[in-house]
């Protein structure tokens, strides 16, 4: 009897602590739990679909390319290109490119700064976006197939004598 008396003692502190079934502290209780699993699941999905790594090296953004892990990486050059891993979509790498700044001696690759395509890379493949063109598609896909098809017709115009002679 006396292992009892100890039990009921000790399922009066537990009862005490959080309260017996429909007191207020125990909704409180309830609701903190409730509230506090709320937020950490909104975070966990915020986290999973909003969140990107931000790489500073082409290496970083090429291993994250190979698992198609969200990541974001700018590449500078001639053109300044944003890159952003958007993850699996329809079983491929999905990755949105932004032009941030077109090469400043070509003056219509200007006109298609803050033009953005999606690309859907092959799951593995790690190359830069935009020189598998074909696997895109956007408004900066047609202003960048614009330039070269611009480019190759100045180019034709220039050495029509050229091609001329050598037929």
């Amino acid at each position: 009897m006396g292992e009892e008396s100890s039990d009921s003692s000790l399922g009066e502190k537990v009862l005490n602590k959080f309260g017996d079934k429909g007191s207020p502290q125990r909704s409180y209780w309830m609701w903190g739990i409730g509230i506090f699993t709320l937020l950490l699941l909104i975070f966990l999905i915020w986290a999973n679909f909003f969140w990107y790594r931000d790489c500073s090296s082409a290496q970083c953004f090429s291993d994250y390319l190979q698992n198609c892990n969200s990541a974001k990486y700018v590449k500078s050059g001639t053109m300044q290109f944003q890159y952003e891993i958007l993850g699996i979509q329809e079983g491929a790498c999905a990755v949105r490119v932004k032009l941030l700044q077109g090469d400043l001696n070509n003056e219509d690759s200007t006109k298609i700064e803050g033009d953005s395509m999606v690309c859907s890379l092959p799951k593995g493949m790690v190359v830069a976006p935009e020189a598998e063109i074909a696997y895109c598609h956007g408004i900066l896909k047609e202003g960048l197939q614009d330039l070269i098809i611009s480019k190759m017709h100045k180019y034709i115009v220039q050495n029509l004598g050229d091609v001329k002679d050598a037929f």
